[in-house]
């Protein structure tokens, strides 16, 4: 019950701000398929959500290479479109 109760997905209907989602297709804790129904219902919410993805690496590698890239470049979109 607790591990349903603290999933993202459960409250999608809360989430109010930007979000990024970085998955990895051969992530062995979270599965892709998992993070891809979480975007989907985020987007399905209207949320501002992005979904990018590397197709291996694991569950950590990929977040130390591209992830940190990808991260920066989210954060000065959203930067741009607030100060506007």
């Amino acid at each position: 019950e607790f591990v349903i109760k603290a999933a993202p997905i459960t409250h999608v209907s809360r989430i109010t701000c930007p979000v990024l989602l970085f998955a990895v297709m051969d992530d062995e804790i979270t599965p892709f398929q998992e993070i891809e129904a979480f975007y989907l219902s985020l987007r399905d919410a209207n949320s501002d959500v992005m979904l990018r993805w590397a197709e291996f690496g694991g569950h950590t590698q990929p977040y130390r290479t591209q992830g940190r890239e990808l991260g920066g470049q989210w954060i000065e979109r959203i930067a741009e479109r607030t100060s506007q």
